[in-house]
């Protein structure tokens, strides 16, 4: 089943950039000519995370794409591009893994020399993301942000070394920062509660989404968790009662 993972590439022979995000319908169509943004995005949260990448890493992001399986609504890809990267060709067209494994974890080094981790999944993988294979590919605890206006939400999970918690509400620091559940919020992210890792994909927690392909970016980048983290405010241990995070923590 194609994934429902909304996501934009753009590159030159000098590199270009990745952008991962969660907006429905973002972008518009190039041939409008116009720049848009959906309605529903100003409605619900959101999230982007944009890396520039060298022009040798776009293979590697293109064999992630067979993964995920995205449904690829506008591309142009001609010349040395398509004989560059031939998975990127084949996701245009319609082209996915066909064998095990069904999934895949590649890093990926930004024009800046960051030190990015990706994981995608495809369909048959038959599992949630989170629990079924990033905390322990981490090995840490993770909370994680998501869509919880969707059937068959999938509790937090203690059942393995690493528990994954969903986060049931947001709140930006600050006096008058605002706060809202996660009802609210259509961004999909995870941070380990004491750091250093933090990802920012297009995956729910459901059990629709643990037969459906879509993936993931991590980095340890300090500045980025700390960017995320304090947004938590509230989460679901496994004993399904709200608790809020604790804010003794250090990198």
């Amino acid at each position: 089943m194609p994934s429902f993972g909304p996501g934009v590439l753009l590159l030159d022979h000098d590199g270009g950039f990745w952008l991962v995000h969660s907006v429905p319908d973002f972008p518009p169509l190039a041939s409008s000519a116009a720049y848009s943004w959906p309605h529903s995005a100003c409605t619900y949260g959101q999230t982007l995370l944009c890396v520039s990448f060298p022009f040798t890493q776009f293979s590697k992001i293109g064999k992630q794409l067979t993964y995920t399986y995205p449904q690829v609504y506008d591309y142009q890809l001609e010349g040395i591009f398509a004989q560059e990267f031939p998975d990127l060709e084949n996701v245009i067209q319609g082209y996915h893994v066909s064998q095990e494994p069904w999934n895949s974890s590649v890093t990926l080094t930004s024009q800046a020399g960051t030190v990015f981790q990706s994981f995608a999944k495809f369909s048959k993988f038959g599992d949630d993301l989170y629990s079924g294979w990033l905390a322990a590919a981490l090995g840490t605890n993770l909370q994680v942000q998501f869509w919880h206006k969707t059937v068959g939400v999938l509790p937090s999970n203690c059942s393995d070394i690493w528990q994954v918690l969903n986060v049931n509400q947001i709140a930006f620091p600050g006096p008058g920062g605002p706060s809202f559940n996660s009802t609210e919020d259509h961004s999909k992210w995870c941070v380990s509660p004491k750091g250093p890792w933090t990802c920012v994909g297009d995956m729910n927690r459901n059990q629709g989404e643990e037969q459906r392909g879509g993936g993931t970016l991590c980095a340890q980048l300090p500045a980025l968790w700390k960017a995320f983290q304090p947004l938590v405010k509230n989460y679901q241990p496994c004993n399904g009662t709200a608790r809020k995070p604790s804010r003794h923590y250090k990198i």
